[in-house]
Formats: structure tokens, sequence, C-alpha cells
């Protein structure tokens, strides 16, 4: 991915999604920090999993699904990266945390009756919106297009490719006199992560089907800036 395909899907992922809407009601309701020890912040979050099409999340069973979360934060608030931490400052070691919280938490139980879990789905959302620095949600066509499963090992193995994707776009950045932290103020994504911007790339790539004009359409667009 260049800057201009960054730039042309994540205007299209605002402007044609309501998937911003839900993110920005999700942000409004935790002050931007979604604190798992917090009641109301949970029950936003599962507010969001379910407009973000987690289903497993039954509004009959929130109770049940917030108290799961609860106890999991409990279990593994100190193994959480701070919440300033960038994905791709990531250690080795790091990769063993993740796949730990991140098995840890898909096991747990969303909904009763019949008992369905959090699933691999779910708890990359959640581990994204609750550290969106640190960490990116996925589909099942993103997996599928990587050939990826449900696993943990997958799962890291997913954070190691956008890694190398954001590793590629700092090198274009710094190329045309910008870093990597200016990518979100020059897409006009103020609210995005960089991993989140990743993904909005991805969504509406692979799981919209988008098709990015090529470089000669781009062009042929900058030019007609300036046609009377």
């Amino acid at each position: 991915m260049n800057l201009s395909e960054l730039a042309f899907t994540c205007h299209c992922y605002g402007c044609i999604t309501n998937n911003d809407e839900a993110y920005l009601q999700l942000l409004g309701a935790t002050n931007a920090m979604p604190d798992l020890s917090n009641l109301d912040h949970r029950r936003a979050l599962l507010k969001w999993l379910n407009q973000w099409n987690c289903r497993q999340f039954a509004l009959e069973y929130h109770d049940l699904a917030q108290n799961e979360l609860l106890d999991w934060f409990n279990l593994n608030s100190e193994q959480l990266f701070p919440d300033t931490k960038n994905m791709w400052e990531f250690i080795e070691d790091d990769y063993r945390i993740i796949r730990n919280l991140f098995e840890s938490l898909m096991d747990r139980t969303a909904s009763a009756q019949p008992r369905k879990r959090f699933g691999a789905i779910a708890a990359a959302k959640i581990l994204f919106a609750i550290r969106p620095k640190s960490f990116i949600s996925w589909d099942n066509a993103i997996l599928d297009s990587f050939n990826l499963d449900n696993s943990p090992d997958s799962y890291v193995l997913y954070i190691k490719k956008i890694n190398s994707d954001i590793l590629s776009t700092k090198t274009n950045l710094e190329h045309n006199g910008f870093t990597l932290e200016d990518l979100p103020a020059i897409l006009h994504r103020p609210n995005s992560s960089i991993p989140k911007i990743m993904d909005e790339y991805y969504w509406m790539t692979i799981t919209r089907n988008w098709s990015i004009p090529d470089n000669e359409t781009f062009r042929n667009w900058a030019q007609w800036i300036n046609l009377i």
C-alpha cells in the first residue's frame, strides 16, 4: 500500500460506513480510554461490539458478558501493555503476551443457552478497543484472505504482518517529509490509531472488496484540479 491508496480507502471508510459513528460513540462513552474495571465502559464496549457485528453478545446476556470481561481484566490487567505502547515497538517477548491475552479472552462466555464464546473476532476487537495503539481488529474475510484461522497463533502472525505494513508506510512517509506519527493527521483520521488506519485499509479492500484506482487515475484526478 502507498500513501495515495491509504488516503483513498480511509476517506471512503469515513464517508460510506457507519463504523465511524459507532466507534466515536464508544470513545465518547469512555473518554477515549475504555477501562474494563468500569461498568459503564464495559456496557459501552458490548454495545459497540454489537454494532460491529459481534452478534454472539445477545442483549439478554450482556450482564453475563460484562462480568466475564471484568473477570478477564482482573486476571490479566498486569499483562496488558501501557496504553501508550505502539504496535511497531513490540519485541519478541511481547508476542507471547499477546498470544496469552488473546487465547484467554476468546474462550470467555458471551451468552448462554446455547453457550457462545467471545471467539477470535470479538477478542481482537476488544483488545483493539482497550489498547488501540497496540492491537488491531480483524474479521473472517481478512482471515481468509491471508490464509489465517481463528487461533491465537494466527492473530500473532497477523499483527506481525501489520507491523510490516506499518514499517513500509513509515519509510514512505519519511521519504516524503513526514513521520509515522503524522499519519492520522495527514489522512484526516484524528480518531484512528495507526493500527486502525491499517484495519480501515483492509476492511475496505478485502471485507468490502473495494477497488483502488490505479496510479494513472490518481494522476488524472490531480491534473483536473487545475481545469477550468
